[in-house]
């Protein structure tokens, strides 16, 4: 969360003249495979995951990735929080969330 408020407040406070579109994403893109099974291992290892259950969809994209290199050249770039902190993060503020929903 606090990745993208200071990214937002970088385009407000910088605003100027510049518009256009810039991408907001990750440093380092990561298989979605990857992901899932980091989240995975953190909440529940005995879950099992079955990729490739479904077939892949006609001219379904194999990469998406985000290219920040124009927010960082206009904005500039700045400290992100890194995979493993921002996943512990949101598993410990959904999983307490839920906690407190069933009291």
């Amino acid at each position: 969360r606090k990745d993208l408020v200071d990214a937002i407040m970088r385009v407000v406070v910088m605003q100027g003249n510049r518009s256009g579109v810039y991408n907001i994403s990750g440093t380092h893109p990561l298989p979605l495979k990857m992901l899932l099974t980091l989240i995975r291992d953190k909440m529940n290892t005995g879950f099992e995951l079955e990729f490739g259950s479904l077939p892949y969809r006609k001219n379904q994209s194999m990469v998406i990735a985000g290219d920040m290199s124009l927010f960082n050249q206009v904005f500039g770039s700045f400290q992100t929080t890194n995979l493993e902190e921002g996943l512990n993060h949101i598993i410990e503020y959904y999983t307490s969330k839920a906690l407190n929903e069933s009291i």
